[in-house]
């Protein structure tokens, strides 16, 4: 979470390792992501209005993206999509007589008639609420908790593709990651496929060890929803970092990286996923200079994962060619190793093992459209 961490790439067939910072391939995500919703426009889907009767049928990924496009400027108004088997609404703001920000989505059908925390409310569920009952979910399978989280990530590319999967709350968690979330902050649709890469996965990768730094952690779905103290309070409370406020603009963005949060202050934090904390629908739009005002926390959580998802990449590369590796850096300002050559997105890119990695969700969902920037795509 540090404003200096970045990953350093060793280009064997060059002898010499690159650094870029969290920041920058932060800012190329964004960027992509413009490019991208640019590109792709509004579609219309006739015959279907985005009523109740006549839903909007999301079954690919050019879908997906001109619906939470088209979305940003419908925060006032109710919506109705076919996701996978099930009829999401997405719903009209509190100003309008809906709810909060005019982004949270409910099953049109089951959202408030079953006592299980997905369903429990009206309003639709919380990222605790479906970290709840992915717990529950995970511990009754048969499968181990990373093949079965493994196992729902594939279903969730499933339902992105148009296709009906058994779990009912899987077309809402979709609803939640590639409409309200891309709705609100262009590049979510990115980090969200980064996400899914993960889900399963360990946090990081270090070649020939099998170990994750030294951590040995794995991203389970319930992880990447909500922090586990939330979803089993008899846990012992372990120091916890998180944001110390709200600031930015609207004096409602998490802030700041500090201090040890206690256990009632963990919903600032909650799971892997960046978009799952308190507030995270107020991170700014622009990636920022980390001033005390602007410090943002959920771009913090960002950076880890696009990092982590790169890392992991460039790693599977070195595995098979031996000739590009990557791992985790953090430098200071006032002291940068001189033998590491801090470079710009632009010029790495010219390196072909590089661009290879930035192009592989390219084939994810089968696309005719591609996330582009300057010289990488990503999808």
């Amino acid at each position: 979470m540090n404003k200096n961490l970045g990953i350093g790439i060793y280009q064997g067939n060059q002898g010499s390792w690159f650094y870029v910072t969290g920041k920058q391939l932060l800012q190329d995500v964004q960027n992509a992501a413009f490019a991208a919703e640019k590109g792709i426009g509004q579609l219309h889907f006739p015959p279907a209005t985005g009523d109740r009767t006549a839903p909007l049928v999301l079954d690919s990924a050019k879908k997906w993206m001109s619906a939470h496009c088209r979305l940003r400027e419908m925060r006032h108004l109710d919506v109705f999509c076919k996701i996978g088997n099930r009829v999401i609404q997405k719903q009209k703001d509190g100003n309008h007589g809906g709810f909060a920000d005019g982004m949270y989505v409910r099953d049109d059908l089951l959202s408030g008639t079953r006592l299980e925390p997905v369903w429990d409310k009206l309003a639709g569920a919380s990222y605790k609420d479906f970290g709840l009952s992915v717990k529950a979910a995970m511990g009754a399978a048969s499968e181990d908790a990373l093949t079965w989280s493994k196992n729902e990530a594939i279903n969730m590319r499933t339902i992105l593709n148009g296709r009906a999967v058994a779990d009912a709350y899987l077309p809402l968690l979709c609803a939640a990651w590639f409409l309200s979330e891309p709705a609100r902050t262009p590049r979510a649709w990115t980090v969200s496929m980064m996400m899914l890469d993960m889900i399963g996965e360990q946090y990081g990768y270090v070649p020939g060890t099998g170990s994750e730094l030294g951590y040995g952690k794995y991203l389970t779905l319930d992880k990447v929803l909500a922090h586990p103290e939330r979803l089993d309070p008899s846990l012992p409370h372990k120091p916890q970092k998180g944001p110390v406020g709200l600031g930015g603009p609207s004096s409602k963005t998490p802030v700041g990286y500090s201090g040890d949060l206690q256990r009632n202050s963990l919903a600032s934090v909650e799971g892997k996923y960046p978009y799952s904390p308190a507030n995270s629908a107020s991170a700014l739009q622009e990636i920022n200079k980390h001033t005390a005002e602007y410090d943002d926390y959920i771009q913090k959580k960002e950076i880890s994962l696009i990092l982590r998802w790169t890392v992991r990449r460039l790693n599977a590369k070195w595995d098979q060619t031996g000739k590009i590796r990557a791992t985790f850096f953090t430098l200071k300002d006032t002291d940068i190793d001189p033998t590491v050559k801090k470079v710009d997105l632009d010029k790495v890119a010219a390196q072909r093992d590089f661009v290879e990695v930035f192009t592989q969700l390219n084939t994810r969902l089968k696309t005719d459209y591609k996330y582009r920037s300057e010289n990488l795509d990503v999808l």
